[in-house]
């Protein structure tokens, strides 16, 4: 049965949070957290669960294998900012990488995030300033 505590362990098992740009053109980086697994049912599951019980819409992928001797794997992925923000609160990951990307987001994202997407130059600076404090980590 999923629950929340299975989608935590599952995340920090197969799970990662990370940032990038949706295109070269984009001045800022957006938030993509994934899960990744060949056993497509357990995607599924979870997917079906984050979607009833809190609305979050997320999409399957599928890798095909690199050799023979690998299996396909899926891929559950949200990748929008809001989505991922959503999956922050849910996700209370024990994995120290992790914790501290998600604890950035929680306790910034939405101080330097502007829903129109018009920044002044202080505030640009207080943006790229929190993605690189999403990247920073005492274990590099």
């Amino acid at each position: 049965m999923i629950t929340d505590e299975y989608i935590s362990g599952f995340f920090d098992a197969d799970g990662s949070i990370s940032m990038g740009r949706a295109s070269k053109n984009d001045p800022f980086k957006t938030i993509k957290i994934d899960f990744t697994n060949t056993q497509l049912s357990i995607l599924l599951e979870i997917k079906q669960y984050l979607l009833e019980k809190y609305g979050i819409p997320m999409a399957i992928s599928t890798k095909p294998a690199k050799s023979e001797n690998h299996q396909v794997s899926y891929t559950l992925s949200a990748s929008s900012n809001q989505r991922c923000f959503e999956l922050c609160k849910i996700i209370k990951s024990r994995h120290p990488k992790k914790r501290h990307r998600i604890n950035t987001i929680l306790k910034y994202h939405n101080i330097v995030t502007k829903r129109n997407g018009k920044y002044s130059p202080r505030e640009i600076q207080r943006k790229l300033a929190y993605e690189r404090l999403f990247f920073w980590s005492t274990f590099q």
